[in-house]
C-alpha cells in the first residue's frame, strides 16, 4: 500500500523522464525457477546486453516490492507467473552488480566515482559446536556475506574512486526490528562512525570529487 501510495501506475522506463533523471536499477531473486536466478528491474535500456536478466517493464511500486521480500518477513510477489524475492539471496551487496551495469549503460566510460553504503558489519567471533542448526545459520550466513563483494570490488576500483562506508556493529539485530532504543543506538553508531578522523578525511575527499575539486 505505500509503495502504491507513492509511486501508483508509474512503470520503471517512465521514472526516467523526469527533469533530473538518474538512472536506477533494483535486484531481486526469481524463484520459480530451478535454480533460482537474479533479475534487475532498470529504468533504463542498455546500450550493450547485460549479463543479468532484467528489464524496464515493471511498475516501480513492483520493483520496489520485489526487491524488499524478505523469505520469512514479507510474502514473495507474483507477477504473470513468475515469483519474485529479496535480491540479497544471490546479491546482499549488489554493488558488482551496479558496476557491471554501469559499464554496459555507458561503455567504454571510465568510472570517476562509486560510492557503496553498508548497513554495518558484525565481527567475526569465536563459536562452540553448535550441531546442524549452527551449521546452517552459518551457511546462510556466508550467502548473504557483503564484505566478500567489497574485497573484490577493491581490487581493482582503489580509493578513489571507490568508496565503501559500513560501521562495524556491537551485535546483530533483526532487519525487521522496531523497537525505538535498538532505532536510536543505530543512529548513534552511524553518528560516532562518521565522526572518525578517517571517516572524516573520506568523506572531504568524497565532496572534492562531486564538486569537481579533486587532484590527481
Amino acid at each position: 500500500e505505500v509503495f502504491s501510495r507513492l509511486s501508483g501506475e508509474q512503470r520503471m522506463i517512465e521514472s526516467a523522464s523526469s527533469p533530473w533523471p538518474v538512472s536506477i536499477m533494483t535486484v531481486s531473486s526469481i524463484i520459480s525457477v530451478d535454480p533460482p536466478s537474479l533479475f534487475v528491474s532498470r529504468n533504463f535500456n542498455p546500450q550493450q546486453p547485460s549479463k543479468y536478466d532484467g528489464h524496464f517493464r515493471l511498475r516501480v511500486r513492483e520493483a520496489l516490492r520485489s526487491t524488499s521480500a524478505a523469505p520469512s518477513l514479507f510474502t514473495p510477489l507474483e507477477l504473470d507467473g513468475t515469483i519474485y524475492c529479496d535480491g540479497a539471496i544471490f546479491a546482499n551487496n549488489p554493488s558488482s552488480i551496479a558496476y557491471h551495469e554501469s559499464t554496459r549503460l555507458y561503455p567504454g566510460v571510465p568510472v570517476e566515482l562509486f560510492v557503496s553504503i553498508g548497513c554495518g558489519i558484525t565481527e567475526s567471533r569465536k563459536v562452540g559446536q553448535e550441531g546442524w542448526g549452527g551449521v546452517i545459520k552459518q551457511i546462510v550466513g556466508s550467502a548473504v556475506d557483503t564484505q566478500r563483494v567489497h574485497e573484490t570490488l577493491s581490487d581493482f576500483l582503489t580509493e578513489p574512486p571507490y568508496f565503501r562506508f559500513d560501521p562495524i556493529m556491537p551485535k546483530e539485530w533483526p532487519i525487521d526490528v522496531t523497537d525505538p532504543a535498538v532505532l536510536k543506538q543505530y543512529k548513534a553508531i552511524a553518528k560516532a562512525y562518521f565522526a572518525q578522523p578517517e571517516q572524516q578525511q573520506r568523506l572531504s575527499c568524497l565532496s572534492d570529487i562531486l564538486r569537481g575539486n579533486a587532484t590527481t
